[in-house]
């Protein structure tokens, strides 16, 4: 049996103030939001995680939504097991944000209407 080989990684938290993609999921009726969060590799390569996020009451996002993180914080969520016990699964709790899609999306349609024959250089 070969052995698997250790990685080492220099972690990337979530951090306010910090650009993430949000992934939306449903299942059961139910929605689930994560975000894609970069682990760098010592020799510099990236990796993906993924955590799962949870935001007020009503609030829903479009997947693949690009926020930036106002304020958030910590918090377990427990779910169920096929045994009658509970686990408790990691998230983070983002109570304050900005949607940054709009604003990409308006900045590309002002770039697509410059004339390039009517600039003066």
């Amino acid at each position: 049996m070969e052995e698997e080989e250790k990685k080492e990684y220099v972690v990337h938290k979530v951090n306010a103030g910090y650009k993430y993609t949000v992934y939306k999921q449903e299942r059961n009726g139910m929605k689930f939001y994560k975000i894609g969060v970069p682990k760098t590799l010592i020799d510099g390569q990236k990796e993906w995680e993924y955590i799962p996020v949870q935001f007020k009451k009503g609030i829903e996002l479009e997947n693949k939504t690009t926020i930036r993180i106002k304020q958030a914080f910590e918090n377990f969520r427990y779910l169920p097991t096929d045994t009658n016990h509970w686990n408790p699964i990691f998230t983070v709790f983002i109570n304050d944000f900005e949607t940054i899609n709009d604003k990409i999306e308006a900045y590309n349609e002002e770039i697509q209407e410059v004339n390039l024959d009517e600039l003066p250089f």
